[in-house]
């Protein structure tokens, strides 16, 4: 019996590792963030090791089987981990990451949320040490924002989430002059979501 293969670009967020294979939560563009498992992903000569460590973004390919869906491809595109050595930038992404898993119930197709964690995801590793943290509020307000923990009557709401502005220096003068309320508002969603 042949089964679909899904294809998808996708980040892994987290790792559960077995004998030789493992487990992943991988948040993907289609599916939303997915439970999936790999065979024989941690032997030395397996080739979905490298699309499949923590905080790569890759080109994934599943198969949906009676335990949930098993991967079957993954080719790499860049990883987070690697192309940044600084231990914050690395704590910020893992920050984003943890309350991204703890907020998201089941698979479910939400692309504006995923493109809003890649691109700060991306802001945050390209960012130097003075303007990383404003990256990491404004990506975190924007997934509360989108998964519905701030709502829309808050005061400037729809400018800070909304906002499309068009450099990396227009975005860092933007949350630095809206650091506080934007703050205030991530406090608001966490308290919102009982984390």
């Amino acid at each position: 019996m042949s089964h679909k293969i899904y294809t998808t670009e996708g980040i892994v967020i987290k790792i559960f590792r077995y004998d030789t294979s493992a487990g992943y939560l991988i948040f993907t563009r289609e599916f939303g963030l997915i439970r999936a498992k790999a065979q024989g992903v941690r032997k030395y000569n397996s080739k979905l090791k490298f699309g499949l460590q923590e905080f790569s973004v890759s080109k994934f390919s599943f198969v949906l089987g009676k335990s949930g869906f098993r991967v079957t491809g993954a080719i790499p595109i860049s990883n987070f981990y690697f192309e940044t050595s600084d231990f914050f930038k690395k704590k910020a992404i893992a920050n984003i990451s943890a309350v991204l898993v703890r907020l998201i119930q089941g698979e479910e197709d939400n692309t504006l949320l995923y493109d809003c964690v890649l691109n700060g995801f991306n802001l945050i590793k390209d960012s130097t040490k003075e303007n990383m943290f404003y990256y990491e509020i404004l990506t975190m307000v924007r997934l509360l924002y989108l998964l519905g923990y701030v709502s829309d009557s808050d005061l400037n709401v729809k400018n800070i989430i909304e906002n499309t502005l068009e450099n990396n220096k227009e975005i860092e003068v933007f949350a630095k002059s809206y650091s506080s309320k934007i703050l205030e508002l991530i406090n608001i969603g966490l308290k919102e979501s009982q984390l």
